[in-house]
């Protein structure tokens, strides 16, 4: 099966997950939704990723996040990247998550 997607594809993709989670209402319906279409070591994943980017934000070297959340060299690198160019996702839960607002620093 070849794995690799056309980026039209991915963008389909994309969008099939954010009309599902944009219905949602609430924390107990995210909550829900994360319990039935994610495995629990998917869950820890996309958790560990975004304490990964908190912990980037905070200045916290490659090293201490790997030694304390078990993330790869890959994985850390690949969430470093993304807070401080990719889409803008991890910086803005990182910045909200902190009380802050992202239009502020764009």
């Amino acid at each position: 099966m070849n794995t690799i997607i056309s980026e039209e594809e991915h963008r389909e993709h994309i969008e099939n997950i954010v009309r599902a989670l944009a219905v949602l209402k609430g924390e107990d319906e995210f909550r829900a939704f994360l319990s039935d279409i994610c495995t629990p070591q998917e869950i820890r994943s996309l958790s560990n990723r975004i304490i990964a980017a908190q912990m980037l934000y905070e200045s916290h070297s490659y090293r201490y996040i790997i030694d304390r959340l078990g993330l790869s060299t890959a994985t850390v690198g690949r969430v470093s990247r993304c807070v401080k160019a990719g889409a803008g996702g991890y910086l803005a839960a990182v910045l909200r998550l902190n009380g802050d607002n992202p239009d502020e620093y764009k």
